[in-house]
């Protein structure tokens, strides 16, 4: 495969596991901005850089044109996160939904490159395999269950507390299987709009990467906008000025990044077909490691050490998926 397409990968995969490390920020959580109004934030960050970068283009004489095929990656690219929020803040939680989402994400762009005619290895098909496993290690140190397994070893659980476990389970399965059921649909859709993203850039006649970046900027900002509209209509939601200078600053670093990782995603694409976009769903590892190094959200060394279990798996299924 082509290194240049490989490093664009590897842009993308830093660019978005960084963007959303500005959300965890004490500031930035302390302002209480329900997510699909952060969302917005993000997404206007997004259209504002591509509207710089289309400013720097036309002032060195190379101007980019709007094309339906980009707005179209963006309208597909805006439902697919804004269902990634709905199944966060779900029951399956961050982990789980995430873990969902770029699992489902890889097995679609793979899927749809094959459809397109690129070519296709029988050890890639394995790649895909174990870099979806990887993916679902380095969420698990996340997820409720993992926690709720290592806390069971960890206690020694008498008689009466195990009966009372029971019985709260039991109050708590039906609605609680639902929400799950309900969740994991809305990750597992998100997955699938995350994978055809680049799909609209393949079957474009015209393949200039910047003008589709700058495209899908626009189209991700106009849906994203009209859901959070429709989202404030039903359920209104004040924000203090200091909240939104908040917001709109992490927006606009959060949201340069994001545009940052969709434009490198495409350049991957341009080089090595719809594996990169497959490749560039390794930005958990980076997103995990944030969390580990910088904000501490796990601190038990068997988590730590599943963690990168997952990571050295995903890399052997990259390794796997380049050859």
């Amino acid at each position: 495969m082509e290194p240049l397409g490989l490093l664009y990968s590897l842009g993308a995969i830093l660019c978005w596991g960084t963007a959303l490390v500005f959300i965890k920020v004490k500031k930035v959580k302390n302002a209480d901005i329900p997510p699909l109004m952060m969302t917005s934030f993000y997404s206007l960050g997004y259209v504002l850089t591509g509207v710089a970068v289309s400013i720097v283009l036309y002032a060195i004489g190379k101007p980019v044109h709007i094309t339906w095929y980009g707005i179209g990656g963006g309208l597909v690219w805006g439902i697919g996160k804004s269902l990634t929020i709905l199944a966060i803040t779900s029951q399956i939680g961050l982990a789980m939904g995430q873990s969902i989402q770029c699992c489902v994400n890889i097995v679609t762009g793979f899927i749809a490159g094959i459809c397109l005619g690129e070519e296709v290895s029988w050890l890639q098909y394995l790649a895909v395999l174990i870099i979806g496993v990887g993916i679902s290690l380095v969420a698990a140190p996340g997820m409720q269950c993992t926690k709720g397994l290592l806390s069971q070893w960890k206690l020694l659980v008498n008689e009466d507390t195990a009966r009372g476990v029971e019985e709260s389970r039991a109050k708590g399965n039906g609605d609680e299987g639902f929400g799950m059921l309900i969740g994991a649909s809305l990750a597992t859709a998100s997955g699938m709009c995350m994978g055809l993203q680049g799909l609209p850039y393949k079957l474009a006649s015209d393949h200039n990467s910047l003008s589709y970046a700058v495209s899908q900027a626009l189209g991700q900002f106009v849906i994203i906008v009209a859901i959070s509209a429709g989202a404030r209509f039903v359920h209104p939601v004040r924000l203090s000025g200091s909240s939104c200078l908040i917001g709109t600053i992490s927006g606009l670093l959060g949201g340069g990044l994001l545009f940052a990782a969709a434009l490198c995603n495409t350049f991957a694409i341009a080089q090595i077909g719809l594996v990169g976009s497959c490749l560039s769903q390794l930005n958990m590892v980076v997103a995990g490691l944030w969390g580990i190094c910088l904000f501490r959200e796990i601190t038990d060394y068997r988590l730590i050490l599943l963690f990168f279990a997952g990571t050295l798996l995903a890399l052997l299924g990259a390794f796997l998926l380049v050859h």
